[in-house]
């Protein structure tokens, strides 16, 4: 994993890291196997794991994306193109994570 950007968006930082993977043996859904959401919110599944909020909803782009709410701040991960994860981190200050998400798929779409 390594630091590919860092993002100010309405005065906050939004640090942006990609990972390379590999296709066949990612499973994205593995933190939530088994398990039904505890809660929806609109169209985002919301999984209590532990202490945090697990937010799984489809990003503009049709992807899945995972937010955990870690209290001060969010971290997100998604597929990026089939052999690359990103993941990002952001102040929970922004409190809609599908404009958070679009916004980052705006900014990262040079790296």
């Amino acid at each position: 994993m390594r630091l590919v950007k860092e993002i100010v968006l309405d005065g906050e930082l939004i640090s942006l890291r990609r990972s390379p993977i590999d296709p066949e043996r990612y499973d994205q859904d593995r933190v939530i196997e088994g398990r039904k959401p505890d809660r929806h919110i609109d169209d985002i599944a919301v999984y209590v794991i532990g202490s945090s909020d697990v937010y799984r909803f489809r990003g503009k782009d049709g992807v899945i994306v995972f937010v955990s709410d870690w209290g001060n701040t969010y971290v997100a991960t998604r597929l990026f193109a089939p052999d690359i994860s990103i993941s990002y981190q952001y102040s929970s200050n922004h409190k809609n994570v599908k404009d958070m998400d679009a916004a980052v798929l705006f900014f990262s779409r040079d790296i």
